[in-house]
């Protein structure tokens, strides 16, 4: 792919998206080698990778209001298992989104006389590796409903199915259900891979991983449906990854 511009860059944290209030974002994912050097190891120092970790660093605009950058990051800070999504683009399908699960380290606000009063942010990860996937869905929706199938591959003997969803408003009173489904191509007989908690409220879950191998199904959707309540609307994103 060629190289990328970001201008629509896309970060949910929780039930917040931050997307409008961040300018600045680095995504950092690493281990840290270990030394495993032993005797016969003459042409230098042999390295073996342990723990993965992953951390993030937003700057961006400060915003005092309800449910805004100060609120929300304030009463955040030292919690850990955080759902966090970024995309390059916020589209469904595209290539270039992430998950984790955060521990929020450290929120700053500031700035110098006659600037625009900033903050800054740093998580790392509190729980499981990063994820490397796509957005299954983005989108506000008043039904119930089936999204966008994509071809991301077969789930392989050693690998996990790994979803997040992030609920960021919901109205009207009815109980939403969300699953991630699989199956061939053309989804003539899905399955149920992934069920997440009814929603009634706006929030954010991370799923339990499914173990593999699901070696025939290749193609994944999202999939919703709301029950009860009157003049439901809610607004919500899904992703998923295989690792």
């Amino acid at each position: 792919m060629p190289p990328k511009v970001l201008t629509n860059a896309r970060i949910w944290l929780d039930a917040f998206d931050l997307s409008g209030d961040v300018n600045k974002i680095a995504l950092q994912y690493g281990t840290e080698l270990q030394d495993a050097t032993t005797f016969g190891n003459q042409g230098g120092k042999a390295r073996k990778g342990s723990l993965k970790s992953t951390s993030l660093a937003l700057e961006g605009f400060w915003d005092g209001a309800v449910d805004e950058v100060d609120e929300v990051l304030f009463g955040k800070i030292g919690v850990v298992d955080v759902p966090i999504t970024v995309s390059d683009t916020g589209v469904a399908g595209d290539p270039g989104s992430f998950s984790f699960l955060a521990g929020l380290a450290q929120y700053t606000p500031g700035a110098a006389v006659g600037e625009m009063l900033k903050f800054s942010l740093d998580a790392e990860s509190s729980n499981e590796a990063l994820i490397r996937g796509i957005l299954l869905r983005n989108a506000v929706e008043t039904a119930g409903g089936n999204g966008t199938a994509f071809a991301q591959g077969l789930v392989g003997t050693g690998q996990k199915l790994w979803a997040t969803l992030h609920v960021l408003s919901v109205s009207g009173g009815g109980t939403w259900t969300f699953k991630v489904q699989s199956d061939t191509s053309g989804f003539p007989s899905p399955v149920d891979r992934i069920t997440f908690a009814a929603v009634t409220v706006k929030g954010s879950q991370w799923a339990v991983p499914v173990a593999g191998p699901i070696a025939s199904d290749d193609n994944w959707r999202a999939t919703w449906s709301v029950a009860g309540g009157s003049g439901n609307s809610i607004t919500f994103v899904i992703f998923m990854g295989i690792l």
